[in-house]
Parts: C-alpha cells; sequence; structure tokens
C-alpha cells in the first residue's frame, strides 16, 4: 500500500531524500484501530481504505465507543473489541491504550504534515490523513539536513521553515503559526537561538528573530508559483481559505496571496464567495 501511495524525491547538494508522503506507522495505526474499534456485530460492511490523490481515508463501521467523540478522543478512551485489541497489542501492530491517535498527530506534525482529520456519526468513523501540507517536500528535505545539529521539536521545525522562507518571526507570529500562548512561544525561539537555528534582534517587546546566517537555504529552496498553488490546495481541502490564512500559512505579504488565490480561481480550481473582509475561497467541484 505504502508502494501505492509513494514518496517525494528530493535532491539537496550532493544528498538525495526519499520522503514519505504518509509515514507507515501512522498509517498502519489508522488501520490497526479501524480493525479494533469497529461494530462486529455489523457483517455485512468492512473496513473501507480508500487511497485518493490527496489523502488517505479509512472508514470503519458503527460509531465511536461512549464516551468518546470526535472532539475528546485524544483525552479519552475506550475499548470495543478486547480480544482484537489484546491480538493486534501481541503482533506491534497497535499503540497501548489511548496512544492510537496521540501517535497519529504527534506523526503528522514529526514529519511536517498536515494533521489527520477525523469525523462520525451513527453509521460509521473516517479518518482522513492528508498527503499535502503547508511545507513543501523540499523544505521537509531541508529541514531533515539542518537537523543534523541537532534534534528539533515539531513546533520548531515549523519556525525554523517560515524563517528559511524570509518571516521575520517575533513572539506574536510564533503564537499564530503554533496555536500556543505567549509562554511557550517564547521558549520554542529561545531553544532555536540557543541552538544556533534563529539570531535575535532587538531585546524585550522589539525582540525579532530571523535565521542564522550559517543555515541559510539554498536559493532553490524558494517556494515557486506551483508549490504555492499545491499548497493553497492542500489547506483548502479541509476548509474555506482566506487572504490572511494563506499570508500566515505561506508567509507571504498580501499581494502575492491574493495573486495566487486569484490564479487558482481563473484556472477553475477554487471559487471565491462572500464580498470584501468576508471573502473566503472553497475549492471547486469535481
Amino acid at each position: 500500500m505504502t508502494e501505492e501511495i509513494g514518496t517525494d524525491v528530493v535532491v539537496l547538494g550532493l544528498r538525495r531524500y526519499e520522503l514519505d508522503r504518509l509515514p507507515l506507522r501512522v498509517l498502519r495505526e489508522a488501520i490497526a484501530n479501524a480493525v479494533a474499534h469497529r461494530v462486529y456485530e455489523d457483517n455485512r460492511r468492512s473496513v473501507r481504505v480508500e487511497i485518493r490523490p490527496m489523502r488517505v481515508r479509512i472508514t470503519s463501521p458503527g460509531p465511536l465507543p461512549e464516551p468518546v467523540t470526535v472532539d475528546n478522543m485524544r483525552e479519552q478512551n475506550a475499548a470495543r473489541n478486547l480480544a482484537v485489541i489484546s491480538t493486534l497489542r501481541r503482533f506491534r501492530l497497535a499503540e497501548d491504550a489511548g496512544r492510537g491517535v496521540d501517535l497519529m498527530q504527534d506523526a503528522m506534525a514529526e514529519h511536517l504534515l498536515d494533521a489527520p482529520r477525523f469525523s462520525a456519526d451513527e453509521a460509521t468513523v473516517t479518518v482522513d490523513l492528508p498527503l499535502t501540507s503547508t511545507v513543501s517536500p523540499a523544505e521537509r528535505a531541508w529541514v531533515a539536513e539542518v537537523e543534523s545539529r541537532g534534534e528539533l521539536r515539531p513546533n520548531d521545525r515549523v519556525l525554523v521553515v517560515h524563517a528559511a522562507r524570509g518571516r521575520t518571526l517575533t513572539n506574536t507570529s510564533a503564537r499564530e503559526l503554533l496555536g500556543v500562548d505567549s509562554t511557550h512561544a517564547r521558549a520554542a525561539l529561545r531553544r532555536l537561538c540557543d541552538a544556533g537555528l534563529l539570531q535575535r534582534e532587538g531585546v524585550r517587546a522589539g525582540a525579532r528573530y530571523v535565521l542564522a546566517a550559517d543555515i541559510a537555504p539554498p536559493p532553490g529552496l524558494r517556494l515557486s508559483r506551483t508549490d504555492l498553488h499545491e499548497l493553497v490546495l492542500g489547506l483548502a481541502q479541509s476548509s474555506p481559505v482566506t487572504n490572511q490564512l494563506v499570508r500566515e500559512r505561506l508567509s507571504v505579504d498580501r499581494v502575492e496571496a491574493l495573486c495566487v488565490l486569484s490564479e487558482l480561481v481563473e484556472a477553475g480550481k477554487l471559487v471565491r464567495l462572500g464580498e470584501r473582509r468576508g471573502v473566503r475561497y472553497e475549492l471547486a467541484e469535481e
């Protein structure tokens, strides 16, 4: 199955990187979870795995076991088929109780890929594993090179990528990028400075952070127009996008974000909805 999903091949300098489009342990855990927690009384349906151009979708018969919901599944767990779960663990095909969702979300973040998306109703539970990311394969390969200096936390990787795009980071922008509070954002920026990956300019409230001069990415790493188009379409997979969201996630200015969105509308890949500040863009129907 991993051969059908494929890999992204990137050459940086003298090194060649083969990057999994989807980590094997994430795919394995998603399928194991579906097998372990499905409703076996419904023997007319089976676990369904669909490989699509932008995602892998895994659908399991039956609802979520109470008291688990889509919103609390990372904190809450409940076992429906103990014998099946025990067998999967014995063969090391599944994580310990309550760790499956954690593993999937953490591994996707570690590989700079979009987070898995869960949905459920009374008949099925579905997990979508995106094959997309707002970080290009070339950027992922470059981050792997940077990590030769020392291991980076997933959040740290995101900040390094945006600094490599030429963005000047602040505590405020770090909070927005990471979705954390001021204390955690400051700690991440300090770790990267201590590791020699960022340089600090200014003090206190005026402090700004830029990529350290000695780890500047190769010129070819800059996102091409095609890269920008693909990354925006990846964003639109989960929900409508706005000019502001594109600016924040891709580190481009307002004019460039508008140009990219307009080009995708003209190409028939996005549809523009709303007016003025309420403008948003959705994927066009296939």
